[in-house]
């Protein structure tokens, strides 16, 4: 019997040196939980890291500068890389360290990310995309991004759902 044959990545995807890709100095932190220039992180991104470190779906949690905070152990996994390798990084940084693409190899513009369109237009994002992953690996992925708005209208940050197709 014949098996359906694995798609191919775009060639755009080919190894290239992720590792380089990610020119992040990652600096020395006094605890994950706590971002480096906002000591006092709002409770509610303190109980959406602890929530989503104990789920096996990926996910990605940025504040509301859109400055990676966290993404859980199941995120790794399609992003190939350790979050304790990383550590938090500035939008700049993580928008561009996956190489997002379209199936035919065009580049995705940072604002036109799902967790940054829901970050600033405060609405649900999505899109299906190919990225890079750190371990040089070409991923076809489908992202949810999601606004946190507090319960008082407060613009908290936003959560990211990834979906590794295969």
């Amino acid at each position: 019997m014949l098996q359906d044959a694995e798609p191919l990545p775009p060639k755009h995807l080919e190894p290239v040196g992720a590792k380089e890709r990610l020119a992040v100095t990652i600096p020395e932190r006094t605890s994950e939980a706590e971002p480096r220039s906002n000591p006092q992180m709002p409770i509610e991104l303190i109980l959406a890291r602890q929530l989503i470190s104990y789920l096996g779906v990926p996910f990605f949690l940025v504040d509301p500068r859109g400055d990676l905070l966290y993404y859980n152990e199941a995120a790794e996994s399609v992003l190939g890389i350790r979050f304790e390798e990383t550590g938090r990084m500035p939008m700049e940084e993580w928008s561009r360290a996956f190489t997002p693409t379209t199936a035919d190899g065009t580049a995705l513009e940072p604002q036109s990310l799902p967790l940054v369109v829901a970050l600033e237009k405060g609405r649900p994002s999505y899109a299906d995309m190919w990225i890079r992953s750190l371990d040089d690996r070409a991923r076809h992925i489908q992202v949810i991004g999601l606004p946190l708005v507090g319960l008082a209208g407060k613009r908290l940050g936003a959560l990211a759902v990834l979906w590794e197709v295969e």
